[in-house]
């Protein structure tokens, strides 16, 4: 939770300054559907300075629920602002705040300093929290299935030259100098980062909650590390969302270290319910360009 911590804090400081950026140069916003009103962004410097408090609340475990709570409205309202600002994994940052902060555990009680004791917390929480971190992953993976995607390397191919430059730069010129200049690089590079992306979209998550350590530690988790390296050379945009998945991975790590602890009796029913609505929304949403017509 403390690295959590810091990830808020660096998406207020640098993304939040961004789209101030941006909206202070836009004539026109475009409103956010259900919500068809223009909010007007004057407040967006007050919600930044929110999100960079709540994010020192919580880095130091001060009232962290609360900080929980002010972040999710501070990365809410910025949303909200415009959707042509969209990306899902802002959506991930407000989602993370909002169950993380309704979750139990002694780490989030309503107390000024961290407890020293383990985080205790229902299994259900923890496995929840596991289950939104791994959908960007599997969602991700099922949007690469389309012909231009798996058979054109689409929009990879048109990224490569940039790409490469990139990694040849990051490696101090090696690559160009390893490799003979007749030699046609973007067509294989395309490929290998489109189908590499992605298997490693659709099967991380499996890997990673599944049963071997062998493969969630000799696999997955240097895999996870790879990719997210890639992500932050190459897509710069993306801001913070490779520093929150490689924080993610913590939640990986053995069930023991969590003292998982489970519900009372009397809740269960409750609970369980709850649960099959938030995994059916979050499994269902993600598909619902099926049920729109072709344009």
């Amino acid at each position: 939770t403390r690295a959590f911590g810091l990830v808020l804090l660096s998406h207020g400081y640098y993304t939040l300054a961004s789209h101030q950026r941006i909206l202070d140069s836009t004539a026109i916003a475009f409103s956010v559907a259900p919500f068809h009103f223009e909010l007007s962004p004057v407040h967006l410097p007050l919600a930044r300075n929110i999100l960079l408090f709540s994010g020192l609340l919580i880095f130091a475990g001060c009232f962290a629920r609360i900080g929980l709570l002010l972040s999710f409205a501070a990365i809410a309202y910025s949303l909200l602002l415009d959707r042509s600002l969209y990306n899902n994994h802002h959506y991930l940052l407000a989602e993370l705040c909002m169950l993380l902060a309704v979750c139990d555990g002694s780490v989030l009680r309503w107390r000024w300093r961290w407890s020293r004791a383990a985080p205790r917390a229902p299994r259900w929480q923890f496995h929840a929290v596991q289950a939104l971190v791994l959908t960007p992953y599997f969602y991700g993976g099922l949007a690469k299935l389309n012909p231009d995607w798996l058979f054109r390397h689409e929009p990879v191919a048109s990224w490569a030259p940039a790409m490469l430059q990139t990694l040849d730069d990051a490696c101090g010129g090696a690559l160009d100098a390893a490799l003979p200049n007749e030699f046609d690089v973007i067509t294989p590079f395309a490929t290998f980062v489109s189908w590499g992306g992605l298997l490693f979209d659709l099967l991380v998550p499996f890997l990673l909650v599944g049963p071997s350590p062998t493969l969630r530690y000799g696999v997955a988790f240097p895999a996870a590390l790879g990719f997210h390296a890639c992500n932050r050379l190459w897509f710069g945009g993306l801001g913070v969302f490779p520093a929150l998945c490689v924080v993610a991975l913590v939640l990986f790590v053995p069930e023991r270290t969590h003292r998982a602890a489970p519900p009372p009796a009397r809740r269960r029913p409750l609970l369980v319910a709850a649960a099959v609505a938030v995994s059916a929304l979050h499994g269902l949403l993600p598909l619902r360009h099926l049920l729109l017509p072709e344009a």
